[in-house]
């Protein structure tokens, strides 16, 4: 199936497993089914390009995240369910599997995390103040939920103990490694 429009990320549904959200550069976000090759659903709401997808482990909601605002998606029909907004300078989002919340990291390098039913901000993590930024981008929650881990244009991997907030080790990648983040 031929979009027409170039495409910026993209990710399966975990209970339908042919489903693919795809989103794109026109501001749209389409779900398609890749093995009949139809278009399920076309997305609107977001004012700039959605940076990244992701589905609750149960498949029952998706989100979207451009920079301004991160959308939860209803996926029985597509509709839309709750806006987030975030503020400027979203980086990406993301369900964590666990504990029914919704991880936002920021260009200001903070990652910030909400509950999904009240939408009440729940955790914070910041580096520590010394350090120099180095442009988080992507975010990642341990299974067992005791760890987060953020990189980004620096050649470094941060470690957060999830409860405390509590930063507990920055990794320094091997040359000739520069940043990791896509």
């Amino acid at each position: 199936m031929h979009l027409g429009v170039p495409t910026v990320s993209c990710c399966f549904s975990p209970a339908r497993k042919t489903e693919l959200l795809v989103t794109c550069e026109d501001e749209t976000v389409r779900c398609i089914d890749v093995l009949s090759q139809t278009l399920v659903s076309t997305l609107r709401g977001h004012r700039f390009p959605a940076r990244c997808a992701s589905f609750q482990k149960s498949g029952q909601l998706a989100l979207t995240a451009s920079q301004d605002a991160v959308i939860l998606w209803d996926t029985k029909d597509w509709s839309r369910y709750r806006v987030l907004n975030a503020g400027p300078g979203v980086e990406e989002a993301t369900f964590v599997a666990r504990g029914g919340l919704v991880a936002v990291c920021f260009q200001d390098d903070t990652i910030m995390m909400w509950e999904l039913e009240s939408l009440a901000l729940r955790y914070r993590f910041a580096l520590p103040e010394r350090e120099r930024s180095p442009g988080l981008k992507k975010i990642a929650v341990s299974e067992d939920h005791q760890v987060l881990v953020a990189s980004g244009r620096a050649p470094f991997i941060y470690v957060w103990e999830f409860e405390s907030q509590t930063i507990i080790r920055i990794i320094e990648l091997p040359s000739p490694i520069k940043q990791v983040s896509s």
